[in-house]
């Protein structure tokens, strides 16, 4: 089984980031896994963060839910609310610690 963590100057690098930087680097680093799309295949992803929610839009749900698994690694608590066709819904409730992805 191949390991695909993350080491841990990665780690550190990343959570150096502010929000906004952290939310491309985690853009780069999803479509970088889907390289073997064809062109019509591309996801364009949509965030919306407000005072109290997140919002993921993406015509692959898929790759959604691995932006929202990025905030629940950098510390975010979130709820679910509701999936409304390509966008999903998490309200905001708190943060902890960041995990560890090692």
């Amino acid at each position: 089984m191949e390991d695909n963590s993350w080491d841990e100057a990665e780690y550190n690098f990343f959570s150096s980031l502010s929000s906004e930087d952290k939310l491309y680097y985690i853009y780069d680093i999803i479509t970088n896994e889907y390289d073997d799309f064809d062109d019509n295949d591309s996801a364009s992803i949509d965030i919306t963060i407000t005072d109290t929610h997140i919002i993921v839009s993406c015509e692959m749900v898929n790759i959604s839910k691995k932006f929202i698994s990025s905030f629940f690694m950098d510390g975010m608590i979130l709820q679910f609310q509701k999936q409304n066709n390509t966008s999903i819904f998490y309200k905001i409730v708190g943060t902890t610690e960041s995990m560890s992805v090692n």
